[in-house]
This record gives structure tokens, C-alpha cells and sequence, in this order.
């Protein structure tokens, strides 16, 4: 199959053919390659190649980020015209982002609104038109092209590509399409495939743990219970599973975190029910309640997928059982059932798909990530960045430290000057990220500077990100303050080098929690290496993934300066070895000089 571009670079080529030899295998390829050595195209060209062979499978492209779908759809596209092939590709996000009418509303009330505007007939797009799902099929859209075409023969755009599923050879969705067991039982059904020819490809793949580990909870948050609440009220017109709702609501709330046991559960909800009702209402008429009513909701909508009923009766039921390695927890975010180990998850479709591969820029160490996964005898493979190496310096400034020991005013203010020595030297946009939302805080009330400061918000919606990054582009005196691990930190792209120098404002180890110290009790018995997984790695990564957000071409220069003494340890030097860091008693005069080179 030919190349969807013209010129193929080393490292992509090397990924292409590894790819091939993973799928032929039917392995597992764990990908560490960094920003700008084009994988989407290496690993998307060679799983077409195969899936073409005989045609009875589905490429499955995983991603979060809005913009790695358009470069997959853009890839596909190249794919397409050089190959003179026809190839059915469906781009799928939420139902919410998917809806013609936009409503000005959340997601958890969304559905209401759905539903109640289809049983009443005001939504134009309520049904699926055949004449949509074959527009569709004839070539290789956007999901906002998708969106358009679909409105234009009055079709819900969203459950268009539900009922293109069964003919799709490569569908781009986010991760939970596979990896969530309740979604992926509807997209099996609605694909008529077999699993095991399936081939995955999961972007920005150090996600993955996380992800499933999510798919694998189970919890009871206000949230939900007030969406239920409401359906049941507003569509089911049940008002004693209203009333029942309403009770459960007293009871999950707390203002701290506590490990809660299976019992506690059961019986807190029978003294609020007798207290509440009268008759026969307890936990076990409850459960048979909300589970038909979970049923009666998808016959009411004509939706397969899982509802908010589904969801708090999976959590009752999964309460129920003595799950190994789960650990239960009350917090004022509600009651939860998290995993410790996912490997029964991840191997359930990483052991049965045809072959995936999981590439990342910062999926460091694999060796890790295969522990945690539960990955046996997989493909590991590294590729060198395209980028030349005397673009990018990286020094440490090692006097300051965000270690919860040493936070004071002191240490805030210091950090502060810090940043106006280093932003002053550098001639152009400079970002800072800080471990968390109070310290990015605490610390630039203190910096004086001429530049415009701009403070990422939590609220802000993608309207807001995209004009803050269209900003930057225009923009040369901006400082730029963001959080790691946060939006701006990984899946979006500072282009045209509008940004000049990053500062990495403290190590973001995550504070002591119950979950954190089950983890940790958990990885050190299974691996021996319970601190390093639960707190060193991962704080790392979110480092690494916010030291990569400047350089994306080849002509792209920028300074990075990691401020804390941490950076200098020993025995960390590891986990940043890909950023070259440069050991130094004068920080200030080797990005002087690194500038003078650039910029002469």
C-alpha cells in the first residue's frame, strides 16, 4: 500500500514496518516515539494494509484529543486518493458534541433534553435516514463534515454512525468504544464483527492505565443520582424511584475521604428508607426497581447504550460482590469501587483483538506500563526524534523545590523572582507549569513582570482553550500559566513556535490518598515497585508531556527549565534522560547564549 505521503522519515518508516510485523504476529507493539515522527500515518497505513487483506475486521484509532481525530481523518483521506481504494471510516465522538440543535446545556442534562425531544417529535434529526448512512459511506468526512451531511437529510448525526458500524473498515472514537465493557457490548452488536479481528491502535497510550482503571469503577456521585432523579421524573414519570433517588442523595454525603466496607452500603440504605417510606422499600426491592427501570428508559428511547439507571445498577450489583483487588471508598465526590489491578480489564481485549499497538511520546518505561496492563512478551520498541538536538536546551534551576515540606511564602516568592529572571532572557511566548491550580496561584501573585499574563481557568470550555492558543499565535509577550497534567499540557499544539521557552515549576507528585496508599501496598507486592509506579512515574510523565508542547517542527527552537531541586537527584536523572538536561551552576548564562545563537 502506498504512502500517504511523499516523503517518508526514518523513525516512521521503522514504526510502519513494526507495526506490520506486530499485526502479522498478532502482538501487542508498545511504541515509545516522539512528537513529529509522524505515527499517526506510520501505524494507520500499515493496520489498513492489513485490515484490506481481507476485509473482515475493523481498525479502531483511539484517541481523547479532538485534533488527533482530524490528523487520523486527514491520514485516511491521503490513504484513500494514493491507493484508489474505497474505504468506509466513521468519526465518532459524544452524542452531546455530535447534536445539530447545539443546546447551551451540560452533558448530564443532555440526555433528558435528547430524549424529551424525540418522544415529542420537535427534533428535525430524530431518526436515521439510510440516504445519510449511504452519503457517509462514499467517502472519508470529518465528524464535522458528518455532522453537516447529516443534517442536510434530517438525520441524527450520532446514531448515523451507530448504524454505520456494521460496514465501517476503520472507526476513530474515544477509548471507551473498546475498553469500557458496557459501551463495548453495543459496539459489538451494532459492528456484527469479531473481536478477535479487530485491530487497535491507542494514542497517547500513557493515558491507558487511568482510562481503564475509570472503565473499571464503579461509583454513585451526586451527579448521577440528580440525573436520574430527573429522567425518572421528567420521562419515566415514576415518582417512588423519584422519591427513592431523592433518599439516596442523603446519604453520600461527606466531607472527607473514608474506606468504606460492603455492608455499610446495604444497611445505611435500609435505615433511610424505613426512615423515609413506608411499606415494603429496601435495598433489594430498590435494585430490582432500578434495574427495570434501566430497561424501561432504553425501550422509551430506542437507545441500546447504557443510561444513568444502568449505571447505578451496576454499581449496586458490583457492591454486592467481593471483587478481588477492588478498594471501596466514600468521598465528597460520592462512593466509589475502584480497581487496583487492571489486567483482567486490559487483557480481556488486548489478548483477544487481532493486534494493537500503544504509542506515545512519553510511554516511559513500557516495561511499566506492560507490568501494569498485564502485557505478556509484547513488541518494545524505541524511535529517535526527527527534530535536531541543538533546538531545544534544558536546564535545572536547583534552589527552589515544591516538595509539601518546604511550601511556604518564602519558597512562592522565591519562585516568583525565578520566573522573572528566566522570562526576561527569553525573546518570545513563555509557558509555566505548575504541579497544581493552588500553587500556580500562590506563586504568580508574586511575579512582577511586563509581560500579559494569562491564568488557565478549570472552567473553561474549548471555545475559550481555542482562543487562548489562536492568542499565542498573534501574540510574542505573553506568560502563559497552566497546570500539569491539565488541558494545555498534553493534546494541544503551540504552533509556528509561539512558544519560546517552557518552565516546569515544581514535580507534580500527587498527594497521599486512600487509593494512592492501596496502590502503592498493591504494586510493591506484585512488582516491587509501588512508590516509583504510584507517585514517581507518573509525576514524571505529566513533566515530560508539558516539556513537549513547543517543538513540533523541525525548524522549532525553544528553553526548558525544570525549577526544582528534585530534577537534580541522582537517581531521577532517568526518567528525563530523553530532555538531555544540562548541569549547571548558571542556568541564566547558557539560555543567554542559546538565544544569542538562535536569534543572531
Amino acid at each position: 500500500m502506498k504512502f500517504p505521503f511523499e516523503n517518508i522519515r526514518g523513525g516512521q518508516k521503522q514504526l510502519y514496518e513494526d507495526t506490520l510485523k506486530a499485526i502479522n504476529e498478532n502482538k501487542t507493539l508498545m511504541a515509545y516515539a516522539p512528537t513529529g515522527i509522524g505515527k499517526t500515518a506510520a501505524v494507520l497505513t500499515a493496520a489498513v494494509e492489513k485490515q484490506f487483506e481481507n476485509r473482515e475486521g475493523i481498525v479502531f484509532f483511539l484517541t481523547s484529543r479532538h485534533s488527533q481525530h482530524n490528523i487520523a481523518i486527514e491520514t485516511l483521506k491521503r490513504i484513500k486518493e494514493n491507493n484508489n481504494i474505497d474505504i468506509n471510516v466513521i468519526d465518532i465522538i459524544n452524542k452531546k458534541d455530535m447534536c445539530p440543535l447545539n443546546p447551551d446545556i451540560n452533558r448530564m442534562e443532555f440526555e433528558s433534553y435528547c430524549y424529551a425531544m424525540r418522544r415529542q417529535g420537535t427534533c428535525k434529526y430524530g431518526k436515521v435516514n439510510p440516504l445519510a448512512v449511504d452519503a457517509l459511506s462514499r467517502n472519508v468526512y470529518h465528524v464535522e463534515e458528518a455532522i453537516d451531511i447529516s443534517k442536510v437529510y434530517g438525520s441524527c448525526p450520532y446514531y448515523t454512525a451507530l448504524a454505520r458500524f456494521k460496514t465501517a473498515d476503520v472507526i476513530i472514537s474515544d477509548y471507551s468504544y473498546v475498553f469500557n465493557p458496557r459501551i463495548r457490548e453495543v459496539v459489538l452488536t451494532k459492528a456484527l464483527k469479531s473481536f478477535d479481528d479487530f485491530i487497535i491502535i491507542v494514542d497517547e497510550a500513557h493515558n491507558l492505565p487511568n482510562r481503564i482503571q475509570d472503565y473499571g469503577s464503579y461509583s454513585l456521585t451526586p451527579g448521577l443520582l440528580h440525573l436520574s432523579k430527573k429522567l425518572s421524573k421528567e420521562v419515566l414519570r415514576d415518582k417512588l424511584l423519584t422519591n427513592e433517588i431523592n433518599a439516596l442523595l442523603k446519604i453520600i454525603k461527606t466531607d472527607t475521604e473514608s474506606e468504606v466496607l460492603k455492608n455499610d452500603i446495604i444497611n445505611w440504605i435500609n435505615d433511610i428508607f424505613s426512615q423515609e417510606f413506608i411499606g415494603d422499600v429496601n435495598y433489594d426491592t430498590f435494585l430490582t426497581h432500578i434495574e427495570e427501570s434501566a430497561e424501561d428508559f432504553k425501550i422509551m428511547t430506542k437507545d441500546p447504550m447504557p443510561n444513568v439507571f444502568d449505571s447505578i445498577a451496576s454499581f449496586f450489583r458490583s457492591w454486592e460482590i467481593d471483587l478481588k483487588d477492588y478498594v471501596r471508598i466514600a468521598n465528597p465526590n460520592g462512593i466509589h469501587m475502584i480497581p487496583l489491578d487492571i489486567t483482567p480489564l486490559s487483557t480481556e481485549v488486548l489478548d483477544n483483538v487481532r493486534s494493537s499497538v500503544l504509542m506515545s511520546a512519553t510511554l516511559y518505561p513500557q516495561d511499566m506500563y506492560a507490568d501494569i496492563l498485564g502485557i505478556t512478551n509484547p513488541m518494545i520498541k524505541s524511535y529517535r526524534s526527527p527534530f535536531p538536538e541543538n533546538n531545544r536546551i534544558t536546564v535545572v534551576v536547583g534552589d527552589v523545590s515544591t516538595v509539601y515540606r518546604r511550601r511556604n511564602e518564602n519558597m512562592y516568592i522565591k519562585y516568583a523572582e525565578w520566573i522573572k529572571k528566566i522570562e526576561q532572557v527569553i525573546p518570545g511566548n513563555v509557558a509555566i507549569f505548575f504541579p497544581s491550580y493552588d500553587l500556580m496561584n500562590k506563586i504568580i501573585e508574586h511575579v512582577d513582570t511586563d509581560r500579559e499574563i494569562i491564568v488557565e481557568l478549570q472552567e473553561w470550555d474549548k471555545n475559550e482553550k481555542k482562543k487562548l492558543l489562536e492568542d499565542t499565535e498573534k501574540k510574542r509577550n505573553l506568560l502563559l500559566c497552566f497546570v500539569q497534567g491539565a488541558s494545555f499540557a498534553e493534546g494541544v499544539d503551540f504552533k509556528n513556535n509561539s512558544l519560546k521557552g517552557i518552565i516546569i515549576a515544581g514535580l507534580p507528585v500527587s498527594p497521599p490518598s486512600i487509593i494512592n496508599q492501596k496502590l502503592l501496598d498493591f504494586y510493591d507486592y506484585k512488582f516491587g515497585r509501588g512508590y516509583e509506579y504510584v507517585y514517581i512515574l507518573p509525576a514524571f510523565n505529566k513533566v515530560l508531556q508539558s516539556s513537549g508542547r513547543a517543538i513540533r517542527n523541525a525548524d522549532d527552537y525553544c528553553s526548558i527549565v525544570l525549577m526544582d531541586s528534585r530534577f537534580n537527584y541522582p537517581g531521577y536523572h532517568k526518567y528525563i534522560s530523553t530532555l538531555k538536561t544540562k548541569r549547571t551552576s548558571a542556568p541564566l548564562f547558557l539560555l543567554k547564549e542559546f538565544y544569542r545563537r538562535k536569534t543572531k
